[in-house]
Formats: C-alpha cells, structure tokens, sequence
C-alpha cells in the first residue's frame, strides 16, 4: 500500500498539502492557496476530499477555507479558526478524530495565535506528523514514518541581517528555526523514521542546499523541500 503527497504551496504565500490514498480518497492539510489549484489537482472532485485540516487562522493557511466550504468539504481547525469562519467545525487538542480512514490528532503547537500540529495515520501510509508554524515542538512521539517539519530559518542567517540593519520581522518568536528542527528529527528519529519533509522555508533566512547538508550530517536522514508543485511518494517501507 502507498500514497501521494502534493504539495500546492510551502511559504508565507501560501500553504495546501493533498495526501492521496490508494482508493482516489484525499484529505487536504491547510487551505491557504487559491482554491482553483486545490481543484485542479483533485481533477475537479471536491467530494474526494475527505476532510481540510487547517493549522491555524493566518491567511496563508486559510484563505480559501469560505470555497472549501462552499464546495462542500468539511474543514476542521482551532476553535479561534471556526470563530472567524463560518462553517469550520473546531477540533479539540489531543483528541484523535477519524476522517473515512484518515486518523488525526491534533497537537497544540507554540505560535503567536492558537495553533494545531497533526499526528496523521492511515493504512496505505502508516503515520505522518504535520508540525509547521511554531517555535518549538514540545513532543515525543514513537513511530513516525513521514515528518512534515517547518525549518523556517537559520539563526546565523538572520543574526547577519540583523547586523547589517535589514528587517527581520518576528521569525524568532514564530516559526522554527533549522537547529530546533533538526532537534526535533532526532527526537522522532526512532527507527520508523522515513523521509523528512521541509515546510515553509524562509525565502530570506534559508538555505535550501545547507539546510538539506546539514540535517544529514547530524541526523544520516536525507529530506526533502516542500517546493510548489512538488509530488511526493509516500510509504511505509523504507527506501
């Protein structure tokens, strides 16, 4: 058994991520790219999509939750999320949820507004752990096959920008930085551990080629970047 991974958008533009099983059954994570792209990859059958899973309310994680909605697709997110989007049904922390087959657990995540990472299994993929928007991951967790990990930022990066008085906006108290990722994939790196997914990089403090040198050099764990468009084999075997 197998599955797919598309990933529609990875960065402050932009995030939507379709995972498909082997039956044609998707389940969409965030909903924050223009909702023809979501359309388009499902061949134009929203009732495919099982559920949407939205980390958090920041528009480029949300914006086109109103078409999902639209479009009949049940969408789930923080109860500050369904607040501000009518229709969108609040899912409680630590609570698993089960979506045709698709078992989710939400985590609630460190960012300036509430916010969930997912814990995410199903058959034909085993477990995937969604963690994107957050200072830090504050969990332990056995079994992961597939790790979805923000590395925003590298610190050295954005302490040189600092030094030459360029703007650096909030990046230390909002997304994860690349040492706090890698120590987190040698925390989940406990023998199921896959294939490591890099989310939501920085356009100005990261380093694609250094950030995917540097994980392998200290984890032996060779990832790959989430670009837009980017197709990604999912499975439960090793490569």
């Amino acid at each position: 058994m197998s599955a797919n991974l598309y990933c529609l958008g990875s960065s402050s533009q932009g995030n939507a991520y379709i995972v498909e099983v082997e039956n044609g059954d998707k389940l969409l994570i965030e909903c924050g790219v223009d909702f023809s792209k979501i359309l388009e990859k499902c061949n134009y059958e929203p009732e495919k999509i099982v559920a949407c899973i939205v980390s958090h309310s920041h528009g480029d994680h949300s914006s086109a939750i109103p078409d999902a909605i639209k479009y009949g697709i049940n969408v789930y997110s923080t109860a500050e999320c369904a607040n501000k989007f009518n229709g969108v049904k609040a899912l409680k922390n630590v609570k698993a949820y089960d979506f045709k087959g698709f078992k989710v657990l939400p985590l609630e995540m460190e960012h300036n507004i509430d916010c969930f990472g997912f814990i995410i299994s199903h058959n034909d993929f085993g477990t995937i752990a969604f963690f994107t928007d957050t200072k830090n991951i504050p969990y332990y967790i056995q079994h992961i096959n597939t790790l979805m990990i923000e590395a925003n930022y590298d610190k050295k990066i954005v302490d040189n920008a600092a030094e030459k008085g360029l703007p650096i906006k909030s990046h230390y108290d909002q997304h994860l930085s690349l040492d706090n990722c890698i120590s987190a994939i040698k925390r989940f790196n406990n023998g199921d551990l896959n294939q490591v997914i890099l989310l939501h990089l920085s356009p100005n403090f990261s380093d694609t080629r250094a950030f995917k040198e540097q994980i392998f050099n200290e984890t032996g764990i060779k990832c790959e970047i989430a670009y837009e468009n980017k197709y990604i084999f999912l499975s439960k075997a090793e490569f």
